[in-house]
């Protein structure tokens, strides 16, 4: 009993902790958000080095042929996928931007039709910062066309893919050239969750040394 205890004391304790952490950062990320919503949009220069959720203004072109469609999304009950577009910015970087959603099409080996701007446009947008902390499947590689489906966002593949991009996700602003559908008006911020599971954790904690003490009782006697 005490070797069991002595090893899942710690984990559980530490994974408490671990909760309390993640929801702090959710409250500072939802606290920036919200602050941020207020800001004039910034001109774009290094847009990977600014702040979550910072706004900024982007002129440049969508590419119509090189685009990500990204996986089992739903809006107002309907399966799609958000379309994750390469914008070629005029100072001459590319950036993905999350265009919006998009009802996929009835058979699955087809994709759906995505109009895009052909000419120069100015967007504004807003520098995201996605929670991909929780456990995820792999995926499986990518095909050799376009457009690209993909089951999650991973800059680092999306770039080798592209052969090109900034390490970063741009969602674009309701009714902005090139706008789909808004799926997203804000990120979706948890730190009750968190909250609860550390109480859990530390529920478990106090268990197992009430356990502890009252087997430890009963050997005495």
């Amino acid at each position: 009993m005490s070797a069991f205890v002595a090893f899942f004391l710690p984990v559980t304790i530490a994974l408490g902790v671990w909760q309390l952490s993640r929801a702090g950062q959710q409250v500072k990320l939802e606290e920036a958000f919200l602050a941020r919503q207020g800001e004039l949009p910034v001109a774009a220069t290094d847009v990977a080095a600014l702040a979550p959720y910072t706004r900024i203004r982007l002129h440049g072109r969508f590419d119509g042929e090189h685009y990500f469609l990204l996986d089992n999304r739903t809006l107002d009950g309907q399966v799609g996928y958000d379309v994750i577009a390469l914008f070629r910015a005029s100072e001459g970087k590319t950036y993905f931007v999350n265009r919006g959603f998009v009802i996929a099409p009835a058979r699955r080996d087809a994709f759906p039709v995505v109009e895009t701007p052909t000419a120069d446009v100015a967007i504004t947008a807003i520098v995201w910062q996605a929670d991909r902390a929780e456990f995820e499947l792999p995926e499986a590689a990518y095909s050799e066309r376009w457009p690209e489906r993909i089951e999650k966002i991973d800059l680092a593949k999306m770039i080798a893919r592209a052969g090109t991009g900034e390490p970063v996700e741009i969602r674009i602003e309701p009714g902005q050239p090139g706008a789909l559908a808004a799926r997203f008006d804000m990120p979706r911020f948890s730190p009750q969750t968190n909250y609860g599971y550390a109480v859990q954790w530390f529920g478990l904690a106090l268990a197992l040394v009430v356990l502890f003490a009252f087997f430890g009782r009963r050997g005495a006697r």
